[in-house]
């Protein structure tokens, strides 16, 4: 454990974690949005998996390419790709003859209520692993490192932050772009106003109807978002880092053994080729409903990919 914390600390360094200060406000799971959490119940996700055979995957279909609808109506994307080759591993490491998947609809509002209450076992979406989240949730190892940005109208006069003073901002309830943002607009007196909306399709649709003039969002999704408009070329994504965001799948807090099972698995797919070629598949290739998102593999994913361990270590 300590050569491991090591290694996550000169992560750190190299740049791959932003501030903590930050990271310690923005959690995509902040507790003002799921008030009255029950406690976690104490039947491990390992029990249930070994006597009922199903797993339940929570997943957001606004969360393109991490999850989508394909056009049969299936749940699919880059996130759930991953975590159903993690899975498969899961079960042959439990020795079961099946793990059927169920995928139940959740929400960026109702998924850490949808966790504790055991309508999901796992989240595999695009959701923060920091600090915050901790505190909430257990994390698998990353899959993606995001870092927040914003979109704005091609020709838009906004450059940076600086000029969306007296301005209008969209972005997503209950996400740590919501927190940077707010505190970047506290701090330098901006006084912009600020749209949140429940789900980042919302967001995107404010952005198309010229309601507002950025939206502050993970660039990822800003980019995705962009390539399935009629019009990608009528928007531009612009701005320093607010905050970088490791995105992980989210589990019930306290389940370890689960999470830890998850991580060899995910690991397995890293040393095996498989990791870079799911992500091959959902950013470098033209995807089934003919968007590409051409997003090359990131400096820092490629880092994590070095030294597979959590950014933040559990204690």
């Amino acid at each position: 454990m300590p050569v491991l914390r090591q290694v996550a600390c000169l992560a750190a360094c190299l740049g791959m974690v932003c501030s903590a200060r930050i990271l310690a406000q923005d959690s995509s799971v902040a507790t003002r949005a799921v008030p009255d959490m029950p406690a976690p119940q104490s039947r491990s996700t390992l029990r249930v998996l070994q006597e009922t055979g199903v797993v339940k995957i929570g997943f957001r279909p606004s969360a393109y390419p991490f999850n989508l609808i394909d056009s049969a109506g299936r749940p699919d994307g880059y996130a759930l790709d991953l975590c159903r080759q993690a899975l498969d591993g899961v079960r042959r490491e439990l020795k079961l003859v099946r793990l059927s998947i169920q995928y139940v609809r959740t929400s960026t509002v109702d998924r850490l209520r949808d966790l504790n209450e055991h309508k999901i076992d796992l989240e595999c979406a695009f959701t923060a692993n920091d600090p915050g989240g901790q505190r909430m949730a257990d994390f698998a190892l990353p899959y993606f490192v995001a870092k927040v940005r914003m979109l704005v109208p091609t020709g838009s006069a906004v450059r940076d932050y600086g000029d969306l003073r007296h301005k209008t901002v969209v972005t997503t309830e209950n996400t740590p772009a919501l927190l940077a943002f707010r505190d970047r607009n506290r701090l330098a007196q901006l006084q912009a106003k600020i749209i949140v909306v429940r789900d980042h399709a919302q967001a995107f649709k404010i952005m198309q109807e010229g309601k507002a003039d950025a939206w502050v969002m993970n660039d990822v999704l800003l980019n995705a978002y962009r390539a399935i408009d009629r019009n990608p070329h009528a928007f531009e994504i612009r701005g320093t880092v607010l905050v970088t965001n490791y995105v992980s799948a989210m589990l019930r807090k306290g389940d370890t053994e689960f999470r830890k099972l998850l991580d060899r698995q995910l690991i397995a797919l890293i040393q095996n080729g498989n990791f870079e070629k799911t992500y091959h598949r959902w950013f470098l290739q033209r995807l089934a409903d003919g968007n590409a998102m051409n997003m090359p593999m990131s400096f820092s994913l490629r880092e994590f990919m070095r030294f597979p361990v959590s950014p933040m270590p559990y204690d």
